[in-house]
């Protein structure tokens, strides 16, 4: 017990240290009424008294000596601390945990209690700690914005609710509250930003123009409620936060000898009366702008303190797990699960049926959870990165995305599994390797650009460590760095290390070799979730039912009618037989007198195989441009300009070119997957012209001798009627026409049609072209061939 003298020392440095509480309150802007310059000024007066009381507590607080020799415990009297509690037994630290919420721009009416809704649900299963927990409120800006307007539509959320959830983030102190603005906090989402502890942005995030949705319109409310969060936050200095609101406000930034500070114009000469200013000012917000930053800019200025590139990055800054910033899609609810599998290699059909079928299931149902089961060695590199950015696109905060790897996902169908947020491996599970297709060069290089401009950003994932799954030039590392807490780990390529220490600032320390050059990352499910590439590594698929708690059986997508029928008519054995019999009804067409039922039945065929080939992705308009440009110059080589080929040569060209790239993604093959695929379109297409050619032998040789189907077909004299005829033919003699004039009815070029008086007669030009309705004269007769030359020339 302390002596009686030691009870009334007690009181009096509590009453002083409420009088430095209300003067520190002034000193740092709490009041009002206080300008910069007398808040500057009370903040020195209440260092010395917070110096005095210090003293005073020491010097009349400490104990007496005897009372500290009685107090303290003797030699082998047991301590007050537990023995399991001392030594290597002491409990560790407790690990805090990170939630994400995330905000939609722009704030409106009725979003601040759905959001507060949403914070309370989602931290109230952590309760309290020290350290404390952490809660990230990602901004971003709600889907409806229109394409290119996003900025303009982001920056009109309304003051009250931005307001009202401020305050409540303001007032919440059991987490630590971080903003987290990967693009976009404009308008009065700044509020918001400022109620938090702290703000971390991406490089090049925007953060400010509070008032420019409400231009003109800064009224006192409006000004006092920026005070207000500045007074209980303090994150965003006072004189940057009001030249956001209000454009015809004037920031400078000042130097003195007590360091950096921010001061409106109007407050500068009050400044300089009570500082010492070094330097000049220098105005970061000028007269006419809405004050506006980004990331780097924000860290500059002190108020932005880290420059996360991702919500991992962020994650392994605040030294939480890198998968526990994810937000909840079920809200607390059941799962409403989409099962999808990808078994073989993955072809651009199998990639354009697998997101056909999610977006009619999220469409119908509001799937909430998409387990991708992958079994493949790879296949089309374009295919897998269209499949890959799908995923990567989908709302992480309204789907789950598990990607699912009983044996193997090599090559590029890894990245289909790393564009989903969890991928979980089953033991002795491989991801990446040598894949089952041979990847080009040109394809490697371009799919590690997709990768680290795209993909890997999407995901936040270190871009050279999903790129070594392909690339075999990329070498990992494993790379360290000390953080506010414990020591950072990373794995990634020295080429990445370089622009980690330039974003951040600080040098990361290279360590053991995870890959070296020369061929792909190849990762066993326990190597893989080292490298954080697999979230969980599982022993069978009812184990990750186990791990999301899910009770029933994964529904998967139903084929429909259309569907089967869209894939039936677009395999390759169906598709050479239309192919066939549209060859073969064109053969009848083209041999008989105008248009009839085979001309009908040949163009719906090409029609059924060029809209199967377009449902399942791999037609465009295209190749049906290239068929019917093609058809059209065979036509006009048989009815317009005959004789010279070319156009009847070209058009057979582009209709033979435009059937094989119907069944194709690419013009010409770039790996060994695109070569097997090619090889199938020419056999598709050599079967259906081989389908053709029999066809049209059955219609010379076998349909005239078929008993019912003889008379339909009308086949050329034989025998001694043959003879007959070519005897006729041979003595006919057209010498009476030369010397005489003609007009052409067709083009000559060199032959064509002629009449002369009421006689319809083929004729040959001496080697110019004659235009159609051009007289001629007749220069040569030979039997029935008959030489004419313009009248013009003669």
């Amino acid at each position: 017990m302390r002596s009686g003298i030691d009870q009334p020392l007690g009181r009096t440095p509590l009453k002083a240290t409420s009088g430095l509480y209300a003067l520190l309150r002034c000193s740092l802007g709490y009041g009002r009424d206080l300008d910069a310059s007398r808040r500057g000024a009370s903040l020195v007066t209440c260092m010395h008294v917070l110096l005095g009381v210090l003293s005073y507590a020491v010097v009349f607080l400490s104990p007496p000596a005897h009372v500290l020799a009685q107090d303290e415990p003797k030699a082998d009297a047991p301590a007050d601390v537990p023995a399991e509690a001392k030594g290597d037994d002491a409990p560790a630290e407790k690990k805090r945990l990170g939630r994400l919420v995330r905000v939609g721009l722009p704030i409106e009416s009725g979003d601040d209690a759905r959001i507060r809704s949403s914070i309370e649900r989602t931290i109230e299963p952590l309760g309290e700690q020290t350290p404390r927990h952490v809660l990230v409120l990602e901004f971003y800006v709600k889907p409806n914005a229109e394409r290119g307007r996003q900025e303009e539509y982001a920056q009109a959320s309304q003051f009250g609710p931005a307001y009202e959830l401020a305050k409540y983030l303001s007032e919440l102190s059991r987490v630590q509250k971080i903003a987290y603005v990967p693009t976009l906090a404009t308008g009065h989402a700044v509020l918001v930003a400022m109620a938090c502890d702290e703000i971390h942005m991406a490089a090049d995030a925007t953060i400010g123009a509070a008032g420019v949705a409400e231009e003109g319109i800064v009224d006192p409310v409006r000004r006092s409620g920026y005070n207000v969060i500045f007074e209980r936050r303090r994150t965003i200095p006072l004189a940057i936060a009001l030249g956001m609101l209000d454009s015809d406000l004037v920031v400078y930034r000042v130097e003195t000898d007590a360091g950096r500070d921010f001061v409106l114009a109007e407050d500068l000469g009050e400044f300089r009366k009570t500082r010492l200013v070094k330097g000049e000012p220098t105005a970061i917000i000028e007269r006419g702008q809405f004050g506006k930053f980004t990331g780097t800019e924000g860290r500059n200025l002190g108020f932005v303190k880290f420059l996360p590139r991702s919500r991992e990055h962020l994650a392994t800054e605040l030294e939480l797990a890198s998968d526990s910033l994810e937000e909840d899609p079920s809200l607390g609810d059941e799962w409403r699960t989409l099962l999808v599998r990808l078994e073989g290699p993955i072809s651009d059909q199998l990639a354009t049926k697998t997101i056909r079928s999610m977006d009619d299931e999220i469409a119908t149902r509001d799937v909430n959870f998409i387990c991708v089961r992958i079994e493949s060695g790879g296949g089309d590199p374009a295919s897998s990165e269209r499949l890959a950015n799908y995923l990567a696109g989908l709302d992480a905060g309204r789907i789950r995305t598990v990607a699912y790897i009983g044996s193997e996902a090599r090559a590029d169908a890894a990245l289909v599994a790393l564009a989903c947020d969890h991928v979980v491996m089953q033991s002795g599970a491989r991801l990446g390797g040598t894949p089952a297709y041979e990847i080009g060069e040109n394809e490697i290089q371009r799919i590690r650009q997709s990768v680290a401009t795209s993909l890997a950003p999407a995901k936040g994932r270190n871009w050279s460590l999903v790129a070594s799954l392909i690339d075999p030039s990329i070498e990992i590392y494993r790379y360290s760095r000390q953080g506010e807490r414990d020591v950072l780990v990373e794995y990634f390529s020295p080429e990445e290390a370089a622009e980690r220490e330039e974003l951040d600032g600080q040098p990361w320390q290279q360590g053991e070799a995870i890959k070296r050059g020369g061929a792909p990352l190849d990762a066993d499910a326990a190597l893989a979730r080292q490298l954080r590439l697999a979230t969980h590594v599982v022993e069978d698929f009812n184990q990750l039912k186990t791990l999301y708690n899910i009770d029933d059986e994964l529904v998967e997508a139903e084929s429909n009618w259309a569907t089967e029928l869209i894939e039936a008519l677009a395999h390759p054995g169906l598709a050479w037989l239309l192919l066939a019999v549209g060859f073969g009804a064109m053969y009848i067409e083209l041999h008989t007198p105008g248009l009839g039922v085979a001309g009908f039945f040949s163009g719906m065929c090409f029609l059924i195989y060029f809209w199967s080939q377009f449902l399942t992705g791999t037609a465009e308009w295209l190749e049906v441009l290239l068929f019917i440009g093609g058809v059209m110059c065979v036509l006009m080589e048989i009815l317009v300009l005959p004789g010279f080929g070319v156009f009847g040569f070209g058009g057979a060209v582009m209709i033979l070119s435009s059937l094989i790239l119907a069944s194709q993604t690419f013009i010409w093959p770039d790996n060994a997957y695109q070569m097997s695929e090619f090889r199938d379109s020419l056999m598709v297409v050599g079967l259906g012209v081989a389908g053709c050619i029999g066809i049209a032998v059955a219609l010379r040789k076998v349909l005239p001798r078929a008993p019912l189907l003889g008379r339909v077909v009308l086949m050329p004299p034989e025998g001694a009627a043959a003879a007959d005829i070519r005897q006729r033919e041979a003595i006919v003699d057209l010498g009476f026409l030369v010397g005489q004039r003609g007009v052409m009815t067709t083009p000559c070029s060199p032959a064509g049609i002629a009449r002369f008086d009421d006689e319809l007669i083929h004729v040959v030009s001496d080697g110019d072209f004659i235009a159609r309705g051009s007289d001629v004269i007749a220069i040569e007769a030979h039997g029935n061939r008959v030489v004419v030359q313009s009248a013009e020339r003669a």
